[in-house]
């Protein structure tokens, strides 16, 4: 199982968003932080109604959970 935390850092907030998947897609096995980084936006928008791109993001930070 994969787990991971991505801090959204915008202008004046962060927000921590956990992620987790069981399996890799393969389009993905060389840059996994995109992959890790879509689901997390997708969780913003879908549960939380926030939408990265419309506020002053600055950073993404990805950060593997054991």
């Amino acid at each position: 199982m994969y787990n991971y935390d991505v801090e959204f850092v915008f202008e004046h907030m962060v927000i921590i968003t956990g992620v987790g998947f069981s399996i890799m897609p393969d389009e993905y096995a060389d840059d996994y932080d995109e992959y890790v980084i879509n689901l997390a936006k997708e969780t913003l928008i879908n549960y939380y109604k926030i939408d990265p791109e419309v506020l002053y993001l600055q950073d993404v930070i990805v950060h593997e959970r054991e």
